[in-house]
Order: C-alpha cells, then sequence, then structure tokens
C-alpha cells in the first residue's frame, strides 16, 4: 500500500500531525504497536473503576485563548470540559500550603502575600510568563537554526532564569512544584517551561472521561478523512533507497508500507536505530542520538480510595514531605 505520509507512533504528537496531514489531503497510515492508542493519554480499568494515566489537566481553554484555538482546529471543544476551581492548584511543603490562583493578578495576589520581599521578583516572573503565553504561535515563525536555538526562549535555560529572578528558595519550590514532569535541569527551556505555567494560569480545565477520549476522537476524524491507523503493529526498520530518500516502513512480518515521507513519534535514539544502514547517514550521527542523555522519568501509583474516605477536589495538590522535591 502507498502512502504520502507514514507516521510511527499514536501519541498526542503523531495523531496531531496524522490530523493536520489527513485535513490538508495527504493520505497518511498511522502505525502504534500498543492496542491503545495515545502514550500519556491512555486510561486502564481496574473492575469498574477508570484510571488516567497521564492526562490531567490542560491550560489556556477559555475563549479566545491559545488551546481553545488549538482544540477548535482539532474538533477536540465538543468533549466534556470541566473548569477547575480558582484555585485550581495547591503546593504543600513541609505541611505549608501555597495557593496557585487562576489569573495572571489573582496568581501574584495569592504569592505577593506569602512571600512579601519578592513582589518585585514574582512581577518580573509573571511579566515572563504573560509575554510567552501573549506570542505562543511565534514560536513556529520561520527562522535560522542558529538564532533559533541562540536567541528565542528555546536557547535559555528555565533554571537560569528562575535562579536569576526568584532569590527566596522556598517561593522557587512553589513555582516549580506544580511541574513534575518538567523537572528543572539546565536542559529544560524557558519557553517550554513558560509556556506551559502561563497556559493553566488562563484558566485550567479536566477532561470529564479520561485522556484516552483525546486519542480516540482524533483517531476517528483521521479516519473519515481517508486515513489508515494500524494498532498492535511493531516498526521493524524505516526503509531508504539508493538515492538516500526515505520509501518507507517495514511492519510486522516484513510488511513494506511505502511512502514518500516518514514522520516518527518516538525517542530520537530508536528513531535513528530504525533507519536501515546508508552511507548518508553517519555512524558518528547515529553514536551522538544515541548516546542523548535522557531526562529523570516519574514513578505513578494509582490508588483507588474507599468511597466516602475523601471529599472530591476540583483542583490538584502537589504534596511534598520536604523542600527537596527532585529527590
Amino acid at each position: 500500500m502507498k502512502y504520502d505520509i507514514a507516521i510511527i507512533g499514536a501519541g498526542l504528537g503523531g495523531l496531531e500531525c496524522g490530523y493536520i496531514l489527513s485535513k490538508n489531503g495527504m493520505k497518511v497510515c498511522i502505525v502504534e504497536k500498543e492496542r491503545v492508542l495515545g502514550g500519556c493519554l491512555q486510561t486502564f480499568k481496574r473492575g469498574n473503576v477508570t484510571f488516567d494515566t497521564g492526562f490531567h489537566y490542560v491550560g489556556a481553554l477559555d475563549e479566545g485563548e491559545s488551546l481553545n484555538r488549538l482544540f477548535h482546529y482539532f474538533n477536540l471543544m465538543e468533549l466534556p470540559w470541566k473548569r477547575l476551581d480558582d484555585e485550581f492548584d495547591t503546593v504543600i511543603i513541609d505541611g505549608e500550603r501555597y495557593p496557585i490562583m487562576s489569573g495572571h493578578k489573582a496568581f501574584y495576589d495569592a504569592l505577593a502575600e506569602r512571600f512579601p520581599s519578592q513582589k518585585n521578583n514574582l512581577r518580573t516572573y509573571i511579566d515572563k510568563l504573560k509575554g510567552v503565553g501573549d506570542h505562543i504561535f511565534d514560536a513556529l515563525n520561520p527562522r535560522e537554526d542558529t538564532e533559533f536555538y541562540s536567541t528565542s526562549l528555546f536557547g535559555v535555560s528555565a533554571k537560569a532564569f528562575i535562579d536569576e529572578t526568584i532569590t527566596d528558595q522556598r517561593l522557587k519550590d512553589v513555582l516549580c512544584g506544580t511541574s513534575l514532569k518538567m523537572e528543572l535541569t539546565p536542559q529544560l527551556p524557558l519557553y517550554t517551561f513558560a509556556q506551559i505555567n502561563d497556559s493553566f494560569l488562563r484558566g485550567a480545565y479536566r477532561l470529564d472521561g479520561g485522556g484516552e477520549l483525546i486519542a480516540e476522537h482524533l483517531a476517528a476524524d483521521i479516519e473519515a478523512m481517508g486515513g489508515v491507523i494500524m494498532r498492535n503493529s511493531t516498526v521493524k526498520s524505516i526503509k531508504v533507497n539508493s538515492d538516500g530518500e526515505v520509501s518507507g516502513i517495514v511492519v510486522n512480518d516484513d510488511e513494506l508500507i511505502e511512502s514518500k515521507w516518514v514522520i516518527s513519534d518516538t525517542h530520537p535514539a530508536h528513531t535513528v536505530s530504525l533507519i536501515e544502514e546508508t552511507p548518508y547517514l553517519k555512524k558518528i550521527y547515529r553514536s551522538r542520538i544515541s548516546r542523548l542523555e535522557n531526562t529523570t522519568g516519574a514513578f505513578t501509583a494509582n490508588i483507588r480510595l474507599k468511597e466516602g474516605a475523601v471529599n472530591y477536589l476540583n483542583k490538584n495538590l502537589f504534596v511534598y514531605s520536604n523542600a527537596d522535591m527532585w529527590s
């Protein structure tokens, strides 16, 4: 079978790519090794209880905000979104509670009250987040790679910015305490940290039913537009012709999926390992990609509580037994 595009992996990135390309008339095939689509959007069931594995809440979903615009494009606003409380996050460190409020002013007021010596620093911090949020789509404007990774916020460390801006260590811990998936290392770009944290201040929402609703909704629309999604299918290799051009992927028992392009939504080292030996891909490049350092991961325990043991909270709690949260 011949396609314009073959996509490896049906996580959120792979599904969004498939949706955009299908919507623009491309013939798309998405290959997913698991039965369930969505990657971190997956949910699972134990008995009659549904557990959400990674998609907990999103921000900037109010009318006119950036994610609202994107979700309208992806036909996702019809899903059952529920707005969280004004205090959408609470960070607890050493038993001390710190409110994270919706809205830039409310966010500032709540933390400035707790950290009066940091008022000016908090203003600088919020102005940077708001500036990123106001110009979020500017990051997609074409520019030279050297400029993009040196002068843009992708070339600035979030850790360096926070260390330079916030002088109170406890306030640093509070500001980073909701970012479990963004370990504060020098490698974390300021754009990533600022864009995500700013989005929540603009309106935080949860999805009533679990993240798999997003994956299955995207998949259904892709198939309705003529795309093909192969589940339980493992990519063995990425084919390269004698001219150094990708010609498709080999799936399962040596089934060839021919395509003009291949997009991989998997780890860079895994992606490179799939590419056939070719003089057009230098061994030194393969070696460099395979040695890329990974960031710290997280182990998640999903716990079912006895009915009535805890009242439902329409917000998130981040609880640390001590301030050294990353260890």
